[in-house]
């Protein structure tokens, strides 16, 4: 019976992956390119489009990961507010983990997000042009043009009066031996105590960039989310491709006002701190119990009607998407035409986001 369990899930894990790689690879082409000369005519049209074709298109993993998947999605403490404008910190469990927060994002905050990933990742195809048209964050991890990035971003945002939730990941990197070796490090230099269930945040990012959105008079809240796995943890890509998606997910939220922050940096690297020594100790305290306490109430993800109608429109989708290029030479040069687009933005011109930026600051001056 374990055997067919682990089939079973092996094969989920490759129809997960082939569907969402074919998903943002046609839609990226077929839904977003024609939106690109936008870029040129209205910009905030653009803008407000890509924001909205993405939360359609992330709704498609939340879909497949619940009900093809049957993953148990829960959530517990407080609710996200996506009329807010607010940054979500969180611990970086796995590779994955900004994908699984999708699922606690949908389906009203999804249209507001903007993560802040690897630069490398921009260069995926498919997936990566995608997330360009989203006008995610795509950092150089070198601070002179990381800040750069950061200060034009949250301009952005305030001169267009739109709302945000900006995803950091303090860790800088997922938890893995080799990360947890360097946080091992971190804290015998600095006299604090290990860290078994995640490793030491990165306080200057953090502190610049909450300091940056009150600056711009957009952050009115920041989101603590600790996410946990209690049962197999799946690390990587090649991970989820082989063993599926991991069979339960649960999201600790916690609700903190702008207001509470401290405002000298040195206090807000310290209140960055404390959330991790915190977050140390749940962890800790859940892997023991298997629960968090009873004060944090959960609630689980359940197969609402929109999420059918995500699966089976978006699938239903690429069925018509490859049948068309299978029989159709226009629709075959179409989609040369968009991947070879997205290569000159991607190689050429710094993706589509950072294309965007700078059309943002022309028109500004």
């Amino acid at each position: 019976m374990s055997r067919l369990i682990s089939v079973l899930r092996g094969i989920r894990g490759v129809l997960f992956c082939l569907l969402m790689f074919l998903s943002s690879a046609l839609g990226s082409v077929f839904v977003l390119f024609p939106t690109l000369p936008l870029l040129y005519v209205n910009r905030r049209l653009f803008r407000w489009l890509g924001d909205h074709i993405i939360a359609l298109w992330e709704s498609y993993p939340v879909a497949l990961l619940h009900i093809l998947c049957r993953v148990d999605i829960r959530i517990f403490g407080d609710e996200i507010d996506p009329e807010k404008n607010s940054l979500i910190i969180m611990n970086h469990r796995t590779r994955l983990d900004w994908l699984f927060l999708w699922t606690a994002l949908y389906p009203d905050a999804l249209p507001r997000h903007k993560i802040i990933l690897k630069r490398d990742l921009k260069r995926a195809p498919g997936t990566g042009w995608s997330m360009q048209c989203a006008g995610f964050l795509f950092i150089d991890r070198k601070w002179e043009s990381d800040q750069e990035l950061f200060h034009k971003a949250i301009e952005y945002v305030s001169h267009d009066n739109r709302k945000v939730n900006m995803l950091l990941f303090p860790e800088g990197t997922d938890f893995n031996p080799r990360s947890q070796t360097r946080s091992d490090a971190f804290a015998l230099t600095n006299a604090r105590p290990k860290l078994l269930h995640c490793i030491y945040p990165r306080v200057r990012g953090f502190t610049f960039l909450a300091e940056l959105m009150r600056k711009y008079n957009v952050l009115d809240e920041i989101y603590d989310i600790t996410i946990v796995y209690p049962k197999e943890i799946i690390q990587s890509e090649p991970q989820m491709l082989l063993r599926g998606p991991p069979s339960a997910i649960y999201f600790l939220i916690k609700r903190h006002g702008a207001e509470e922050l401290p405002a000298s940096t040195t206090d807000l690297e310290s209140w960055l701190s404390d959330c991790w020594t915190n977050k140390e100790q749940e962890l800790a305290e859940f892997y023991k119990s298997r629960q968090f306490p009873p004060k944090f109430l959960g609630r689980q993800l359940f197969a609402i009607p929109l999420l059918w109608v995500s699966l089976i429109v978006w699938t239903a989708l690429i069925v018509f998407w490859l049948w068309l290029l299978s029989t159709s030479l226009y629709a075959d040069i179409f989609f040369v035409i968009g991947s070879g687009v997205y290569c000159f933005f991607t190689y050429i011109l710094g993706g589509v986001d950072r294309f965007e930026l700078r059309r943002f600051l022309a028109e500004k001056h």
